[in-house]
């Protein structure tokens, strides 16, 4: 029999024990009454006959352990033996198995949830063909705090003389309104450049994709459609691929649909569209106006380092005949190539990684209370151990049954933390979704499962090795001895214990100062002022098709719509000063641009600072309650009478005029575009980031200037924001039903939804402390409960020689609030470390924040009293009679 077949042989045999011990006494049987009517029929009696038989054949019970040695492997079954006899061991210690169960449970559920998480976004590839190959390639402007994009001249020298790349692509956001049949809707969308489909390795379903003559004429545009509106607006008809469709007024043609379920990165677009560049490049505008982003896949081989070195290489050919050169290199100008799945991540990556860490410190610290638990467990167990090794049981034999004994309990409650990872897993999602990347639900499938089984072997090999070191180290003559009325436990094991409740106080200490500066953090965060009002001002954009010869084609057009459409609003009941703009704070839709001054002498270093660009009409700073520093706000006849004007905020003036006087001075977005006065100063407002406190500056022109076809509305309200919505849609509705109302929301809750990721990280750090400080008291009053019994006769005897009830009390009370103490004092350097490997996700706080500090000290202290109170109020209470007769 070859080996593998003989394994096999074996290890079946262990669960046909039963079948194969009936075919050894079949055989046995069978070989003995062979051999007997042989003896028989050479004259024996029977009785002779029988027992001549016996002598022949051998010893029957050594021919069976013979036997079951060569069939059956001898390790495995003992190990199976000592599984059945833990169970039943466990199932009898209902109160040890159910306490270890919950915690073990509550620890690996949460990291059960939170991995899963960190599984699907940080670990896994992104869902591409050799996706290691893929990078991003962007500009960065450090001095100046600007990073992202390409310019279109780079991109094109990029893709076409780096040998790094096997290829190249751009893109950028472009949304589009979508007529014809099914109505008017406003989709998502990307135009690209025809190589971004080959960069990605994907092909259309049905159809094409983009080819490089897609992208040269304008006159005949094409689109590529997802899947998901090919099937909600075409019913999956094949023959829609052809057919002329509506985009923003201008008839396309459909000539693809992607795959199902087919997106790119946060990115679900409807539609996909072509990129067109100028046949010139140079005349697109600035070599530093980075419009596009752009991504890349690297030729085999090749690594990131090689990539950059040839990158770096090309910037400085480049900048030789680059006029803003010198500008650029002021501003830092350099540019960078990431990974691109670590550069997709890497905005969400502290705080998942911040999270799981607070999971794995809370399965520590339940591995620590575990740890304790078995401890008591085995001191109780000390004598019946004492007694197996009295009666010859080896070392190595009991080791293995107090190792399978923890790996069965710790994989039994590393089954039950998946159950309850899942259900956690539904509730932090609510808290998560809105931050996760990839619009992924994460799903706790077998790679989660094995990691889960994996961590609570590894957990339940710890709890036995220790049990072992715990148990078996003990001397033979004292372990016998562990009940006896010598008085209490091992001076060493009680040491040791109190170690491992210091431990346990110093990591909760760790996680609940952590919780607290997190949560510390998002308050501070959200009392800073915005530069607005944000209480009862409701918002919402409208999307114009503009094509030629819509209706919304000329500016004059879209005009006349947001006038008519204010007009109406205003005459609301209930809704006070509206205003409109090209973006909003928050809202998106405000980009940042350099600004060009008319004034030679102010030229210095402006080219390369950004600022912050909206185009706005009607009460629009009056409506988001911006308020006025000097000068006038833009009216209603500035902006109808196309007059140069334009208004701009505090930091914007501070920078330019640090000493005043920034009114009638003349500066634009482009100096091809004409210059605008300033006629007003307002204050400075924070757009998408609380956080941010770099003064970028803003200006403000006319909305007629900025020529869009998507614009907010903004409304101040003295009812409840959410009561005007409906009026909002009607409004439009009775202008123009075929024009889309889309985000229909509150500044209050877009302000609030720019802390989600924060308020996630405080409200699942929270939950976690919480289980700590839960598991700490656990932890706690099990040590002076279990210190408590093993005293009861030490108790006694002073309470016999005339100890007062309070001095015992005292006295463990004091033991618990000297361990907690101690516990403390390593938490706070343990605290310190954790603030500061944190900093980059706190604000306004350090990581030795005092009011932090101390609420955390008195939150554990008061547990740590309520967890001392009960056993010493029940060790005050002890009879001396009692305590003596009970020992």
């Amino acid at each position: 029999m070859g080996g593998l077949r003989q394994f096999i042989f074996r290890i079946g045999s262990v669960f046909r024990r039963h079948r194969h011990e009936a075919e050894l006494s079949e055989e046995i049987r069978f070989h003995l009454e062979s051999q007997t009517e042989a003896n028989l029929a050479a004259g024996m009696a029977p009785e002779e006959a029988r027992l001549a038989a016996l002598r022949t054949f051998g010893g029957v019970d050594q021919i069976k352990e013979q036997y079951r040695d060569e069939r059956r492997p001898r390790w495995l079954e003992d190990c199976w033996r000592d599984l059945s006899h833990s169970a039943r061991g466990l199932c009898r210690e209902k109160t040890f198995t159910v306490t270890f169960l919950m915690v073990f449970a509550v620890c690996m559920g949460a990291n059960v949830a939170i991995f899963t998480v960190v599984d699907e976004i940080l670990i896994r590839p992104l869902p591409f063909p050799d996706p290691g190959q893929l990078v991003r390639v962007y500009n960065s402007y450090p001095k100046i705090g600007t990073e992202g994009g390409v310019s279109t001249a780079h991109y094109l020298e990029r893709r076409q003389q780096m040998a790094a790349f096997s290829d190249a692509a751009a893109w950028k956001d472009s949304s589009r309104i979508i007529t014809g049949s099914g109505g008017a809707e406003s989709v998502s969308g990307l135009a690209v450049t025809p190589s971004f489909f080959h960069v990605l390795a994907t092909h259309a379903a049905i159809g094409r994709t983009f080819e490089d003559r897609d992208s040269v004429d304008e006159k005949n545009p094409v689109v590529v459609l997802s899947n998901e509106l090919w099937r909600d607006r075409y019913n999956s008809d094949p023959s829609a691929v052809g057919r002329t469709v509506s985009l923003n007024g201008y008839p396309t043609t459909i000539i693809g649909v992607m795959p199902a379920g087919f997106f790119y990165l946060s990115r679900h677009p409807a539609v996909w569209m072509p990129i067109f560049f100028p046949s010139d490049p140079r005349l697109a505008g600035k070599r530093h106006a980075n419009r596009f982003e752009m991504i890349a896949r690297l030729r085999p081989g090749v690594s990131l380092a090689q990539a950059q070195d040839e990158l770096d290489a090309l910037n400085k050919r480049t900048l030789v005949d680059d006029p803003e050169a010198k500008v650029m290199l002021d501003a830092g100008f350099h540019s960078v190539i990431r990974g691109l799945h670590p550069e997709f991540v890497s905005e969400i990556r502290p705080v998942l990684l911040l999270l799981q860490a607070g999971a794995c410190m809370l399965l520590l610290i339940g591995a620590v209370n575990l740890a304790n638990l078995f401890l008591v467990r085995s001191s109780g167990r000390a004598k019946e151990f004492g007694v197996r090794r009295a009666l010859g049981a080896g070392s190595f034999r009991l080791g293995r049954t107090l190792v399978m004994e923890a790996l069965l309990v710790s994989v039994a409650g590393g089954a039950l933390g998946i159950v309850l990872g899942i259900a956690a897993l539904r509730l932090a999602l609510p808290l998560l979704a809105r931050q996760l990347p990839l619009h992924v639900v994460p799903v706790i499938d077998g790679t989660v499962c094995a990691a889960a089984f994996g961590a609570a072997c590894l957990v339940g090999l710890g709890l036995g090795l220790h049990g072992v070191w715990s148990t078996l180290r003990t001397p033979l003559p004292d372990a016998l001895a562990s009940e006896s009325r010598t008085g209490t436990s091992n001076k060493a094991v009680q040491r040791y214990r109190r170690v491992l409740i210091v431990a346990q106080v110093a990591l909760a200490f760790v996680l609940v100062a952590s919780s607290g500066l997190l949560g510390m953090s998002l308050a501070r965060l959200a009392s800073v002022d915005p530069g607005f009002r944000k209480d009862n001002v409701l918002t919402g954009w409208v999307a114009l098709a503009g094509g030629q010869g819509r209706r919304y084609g000329e500016t004059g057009q879209r005009l006349a719509f947001s006038e008519q459409l204010m007009e109406a609003l205003r005459s609301t009941a209930g809704i006070g000063p509206v205003g409109m703009g090209t973006g909003m704070p928050f809202g998106g839709g405000v980009q940042r641009v350099p600004v060009a001054f008319e004034s030679p002498h102010m030229g210095q270093g402006n080219a390369e600072q950004p600022h912050f660009v909206c185009g706005v009409a009607g009460d629009y700073f009056q409506a988001m309650g911006i308020p006025l520093k000097e000068g006038r706000f833009l009216s209603d006849e500035d902006v109808q009478g196309g007059r140069k004007l334009c208004v701009v905020d505090e930091d914007f003036a501070r920078r330019y005029w640090p000493g005043g006087g920034a009114i009638g001075h003349r500066i634009s977005p482009d100096s091809t575009h004409g210059y605008y006065t300033i006629i007003g100063v307002v204050g400075a407002v924070k757009y998408d980031d609380l956080t941010d406190d770099r003064s970028w500056g803003a200006v403000y022109y006319p909305y007629t200037e900025v020529n869009m076809y998507w614009f907010v509305f903004a409304m101040r309200t003295s009812l409840a924001p959410e009561m005007t919505g409906g009026a909002f849609r009607a409004a439009v509705a009775r202008i123009d039903p075929d024009v889309p109302v889309l985000d229909l929301t509150t500044m209050s809750t877009l302000v609030e939804e720019s802390l989600l990721g924060r308020r996630a990280a405080v409200v699942l750090a929270a939950a976690f402390a919480f289980v700590s400080l839960l598991i700490a008291e656990i932890g706690i009053y099990g040590v002076l409960a279990f210190q408590v019994s093993q005293s009861r006769r030490e108790i006694g005897v002073r309470m016999a020689l005339g100890a007062e009830p309070v001095q015992i009390l005292r006295h463990f009370v004091g033991l618990g609030i000297r361990l907690t103490a101690t516990g403390l004092a390593l938490g706070l350097a343990g605290a310190w470390i954790a603030g500061r490997s944190m900093a980059g996700l706190l604000f306004g706080t350090g990581p030795l924040d005092p009011p932090v500090l101390g609420g955390t000290g008195l939150v554990l202290g008061i547990v740590a009293v309520l967890a001392c109170l009960l056993p010493s109020c029940s060790a005050s209470r002890v009879p001396p009679a009692e305590a003596l007769r009970s020992s």
